[in-house]
């Protein structure tokens, strides 16, 4: 499995569901996440487990902003990032 993972798509940061998370300055909490049917191997920073996980887009005045996101364990998400987005992440 190792062999299928994803260099496009880098880790970026862990975050619990209450923290907000702005990439190109959109919180993803604020806006729903449109399925694209896509799915990528990436590897948790941590442990190094595979995940087959989906990318996800939110949009806003026609701009998509692709990104994936998941919960490595309760309450807490791994964000993984293909592009060069202005991200910042903000604790509630």
């Amino acid at each position: 499995m190792e062999n299928n993972l994803s260099e496009d798509w880098i880790f970026k940061n862990s975050i619990t569901d209450i923290d907000q998370y702005y990439i190109n300055g959109l919180n993803i909490w604020d806006y729903k996440w449109n399925y694209t049917n896509e799915f990528v191997n990436v590897k948790d920073p941590t442990y190094g487990q595979i995940y087959n996980e989906q990318i996800f887009y939110i949009e806003e005045n026609s701009e998509r902003i692709y990104f994936l996101a998941f919960e490595f364990s309760p309450n807490m998400w791994g964000i993984y990032l293909k592009n060069d987005y202005t991200i910042k992440h903000q604790p509630r």
